[in-house]
């Protein structure tokens, strides 16, 4: 009971500290629930007040994960900001589960500290009550990440299985995660191999994986094509072509970002007047994404640069102070931040007191940049000694790079979220290496000392 109750002491610190931060941001935005809200808020709701009240889910716009949960707080008689509630307490076990990873990669001291870089991060803490599906998928990707590490750590290849179907749920959640099974099956084939564990025996797993996580998705995409929509997990996805691609289109022809997505909006909708040619949301998609294809294929140079995007990583600040409800959004921050740089939207944002409101935030800024700082020297420290630790390059191209870079350029910091589980487990790794051999130091320091003291006596 003792040894019990010991084990569990950090897991609650940990919880603890993560709903306090989340839980003031809940409360002050409760008390004005626009605060809540973002633009993709209202189509996920609709689809969840349309389950709730028995009439099906509306439409193929946006995956069903988030719309379900809300729909089932909706029939248990709660509201919108039940819903911020229940996101906040997902939020803050997010947590917990990142310890649970920390601790397996390194140890309880390692635990400690992934955890608590997740509980106190900037990005992490705002987004927590948005009305939006990242946190619940952050919550997904945590346990995703942990579970593969008890696959890995632990040499127990049927956790690879479980992780899939993990990965399956969190497409469902957002599309991002629909290419995810290639690295997770790259990973588990260099994976080193328990005893009496064959070749053969592993490549059936990739298979048997594979169809776990098809299982998962398939009943979801025919019934998206019997709506009409063709198989695919939403009809979102097209999106891209009047955001990645205006951007694309605006350094292209000097126009910007919002000129040429007006034109092909306006274009979009010329062209889909034509009902004879596009009938239905199946055809719409295919030529939104045919277009956005051939964009591509024409500036690729461009468009691989503005898929690397360093903005993603900055601190969501504008979502933690509007939670507060201290400033507002859609103040053209991001034309500002592409078009004039870093501290001119900063100097935009926050306005006259913005160096009042960075000492506001800066406790919670220092943490988000000593776990950015600690990510990128262990990202280093593991390239350098590659030889010995290219297993965990791999991990981190699977479970950091791959969600950095997917959303290409229209980056938001909420974007970061499934990629935080492992750059907080890394950080912590580099920050206890850091202090284990600082502790190594001093007490050589002080063994030397002594042994120098006796000589002289």
């Amino acid at each position: 009971m003792k040894l019990s109750a010991h084990r569990l002491f950090w897991p609650a610190v940990i919880f603890a500290a993560a709903l306090l931060v989340r839980g003031i941001l809940w409360f002050s935005a409760a008390s004005d629930p626009e605060r809540l809200c973002r633009p993709d808020s209202t189509k996920y709701l609709i689809s969840a007040r349309s389950l709730a009240h028995g009439a099906g889910y509306e439409g193929t716009r946006r995956p069903p994960g988030f719309p379900v949960i809300a729909a089932a707080v909706y029939r248990c008689g709660g509201g919108a900001k039940t819903i911020a509630l229940l996101l906040t307490l997902l939020g803050a076990a997010t947590a917990v589960v990142i310890y649970r990873c920390g601790e397996l990669c390194t140890s309880r001291a390692g635990g400690v500290i992934s955890g608590g870089l997740y509980a106190l991060n900037l990005t992490a803490a705002g987004n927590a009550p948005l009305l939006l599906a990242d946190t619940l998928f952050g919550l997904l990707t945590a346990v995703e990440f942990l579970i593969f590490l008890r696959c890995w750590k632990e040499k127990k290849p049927g956790y690879y299985l479980l992780c899939c179907a993990v990965a399956g749920l969190a497409v469902l959640v957002k599309p991002i995660n629909l290419l995810f099974i290639l690295p997770l099956t790259v990973l588990f084939c260099l994976l080193p191999r328990p005893e009496n564990f064959s070749r053969r025996r592993k490549l059936l797993y990739c298979g048997a994986g594979a169809a776990i996580f098809l299982a998962v998705l398939v009943p979801w995409m025919i019934r998206n094509a019997r709506c009409g929509a063709g198989m695919c997990i939403d009809t979102n996805t097209g999106a891209m072509l009047h955001q990645n691609g205006a951007m694309l289109l605006g350094e292209v022809n000097g126009t910007g970002y919002e000129a040429e997505k007006q034109r092909i909006l306006r274009e979009q909708e010329e062209i889909f007047a034509d009902i004879e040619r596009f009938p239905d949301e199946k055809s719409r998609e295919e030529w939104r994404m045919n277009e956005y294809k051939k964009l591509i294929i024409k500036h690729f140079p461009l468009w691989l640069r503005q898929q690397i995007d360093w903005r993603i990583l900055l601190p969501d600040a504008p979502a933690f102070l509007e939670c507060l409800g201290i400033t507002q959004s859609d103040r053209g921050t991001m034309a500002v931040l592409k078009n004039h740089g870093f501290f001119a939207a900063v100097r935009h944002y926050f306005g006259k007191n913005f160096l009042l409101l960075l000492l506001l935030l800066s406790p919670l800024l220092a943490v988000t940049m000593l776990t950015f700082a600690a990510f990128f020297a262990a990202v280093a420290t593991a390239v350098w000694h590659w030889r010995k630790h290219y297993f965990e390059v791999l991990v981190l191209l699977a479970f950091v790079e791959y969600y950095l870079l997917l959303p290409g350029s229209i980056v938001a910091p909420r974007y970061q979220l499934p990629a935080l589980p492992c750059i907080c487990v890394a950080a912590s790794w580099f920050i206890l290496m850091v202090w284990q051999k600082w502790s190594r130091r001093r007490e050589q320091m002080g063994v030397a000392e002594c042994a120098e003291k006796n000589q002289t006596s």
